[in-house]
């Protein structure tokens, strides 16, 4: 129980710095791209006018002023009053985040259902066309950037085809490019090493029992292979949802979906302080998740399980499954697993095996 609260304790920490940095960058960058209030009056408004414009949005104060109020609102959940919306930053970006995860969702689902069958498939078929044609495809899906797929998808399948609309907020039809060219990315990823996890149970000893048994190779893969090859595959799905959520701005952008990403973008050309500070903290807040997925310890192994010779009086060996602490051996000991010892391991290697010859 100490152990756990120490860890998220500690996770807790590195992501409150996490948002520190962030929102202090933000505030930083959206003060260096200059000054709103000539964007909300008219060009020839009177000095009179703009300052006091000045004075009510809170402009005229100095610069560390200012930095101390934004962090004492944040603290408080108060990110300001939008100055082109006229109406509570906080209340504006949540209004736009059901759009968001509309689409963030729909790009997570597409990617997992086909990711991980194309994965499972192409480990099971290795070096067959079907793998080769899968790997390069998620290889491109990789590459190729998310706005060039976004426009190459409106060109051919909405103004070619004409099967889907070029973008804005409706049914199901106008979700699936969204998705499609959101997900693609993370499809990529999640199969590719989809993958490579089951390849690599496939090799194991148990695999060799249960085709041995007789058991059909669908059963194999479906019943054996997958439960032992989903750690991995979890932990990148996990990654790829927060990664989805937080970074589907250029996707928004492209087809004009009225998510966080667009206000995002629309907020920064209005010079919209508020609005902009509110959706990177929410967005930093999707990347900076408290209970990483971590991969569980691999065991480790002691130098009497491995191929030297033993000798009396020395500490017993094997594999410590739940801890990282060596057998306390003597630091001059010539078994000791140090780089610096190697060389005396080996001669004490050599020596033994000309015993056993003679």
């Amino acid at each position: 129980m100490r152990g756990t609260l120490g860890f998220l304790a500690h996770r807790l920490l590195r992501a409150l710095i996490a948002l520190w940095l962030v929102s202090t960058v933000v505030f930083v960058v959206m003060r260096l791209s200059g000054d709103p209030v000539p964007l909300l009056l008219p060009p020839d408004a009177p000095r009179s006018e703009i300052f006091r414009v000045r004075t009510e949005l809170g402009l005229d104060r100095p610069l560390p002023v200012q930095y101390a109020t934004f962090l004492a609102n944040v603290l408080r959940g108060d990110f300001g009053r939008s100055i082109h919306f006229r109406e509570p930053a906080a209340r504006v970006v949540l209004g736009y985040l059901p759009a968001t995860f509309e689409l963030g969702l729909a790009a997570f689902a597409f990617a997992v259902l086909v990711a991980v069958p194309v994965g499972v498939l192409s480990a099971a078929r290795r070096n067959s066309f079907l793998d080769h044609a899968a790997m390069g495809v998620a290889l491109v899906g990789q590459a190729a950037p998310t706005f060039f797929l976004g426009i190459l998808f409106i060109l051919l399948l909405s103004l070619k085809a004409g099967l889907l609309p070029t973008g804005g907020r409706g049914d199901w039809h106008h979700l699936v490019l969204p998705a499609l060219t959101l997900g693609i990315f993370a499809m990529a990823s999640i199969a590719r090493l989809t993958r490579s996890a089951v390849l690599e149970v496939l090799r194991a000893d148990f695999i060799r029992t249960a085709r041995a048994k007789g058991l059909s190779e669908r059963l194999v893969v479906a019943k054996h292979t997958l439960k032992n090859a989903a750690i991995p595959i979890l932990t990148i799905t996990g990654l790829q949802f927060g990664t989805l959520l937080g970074g589907a701005v250029v996707t928004e952008t492209v087809f004009a979906w009225p998510g966080m990403g667009r206000l995002a973008i629309k907020s920064i050309y209005n010079r919209d302080y508020p609005v902009v500070q509110c959706t990177v903290f929410l967005s930093a807040v999707h990347r900076s998740p408290v209970w990483p997925p971590r991969s569980p310890r691999p065991p480790r192994l002691t130098p009497s399980s491995t191929s030297a010779p033993s000798r009396p009086g020395s500490a017993p060996g094997g594999v410590e499954a739940c801890g990282w602490r060596w057998p306390a051996w003597p630091s001059w000991c010539c078994w000791a697993p140090w780089p610096r010892r190697r060389r005396g391991w080996r001669r004490t290697t050599r020596r033994a095996s000309r015993s056993a010859r003679d």
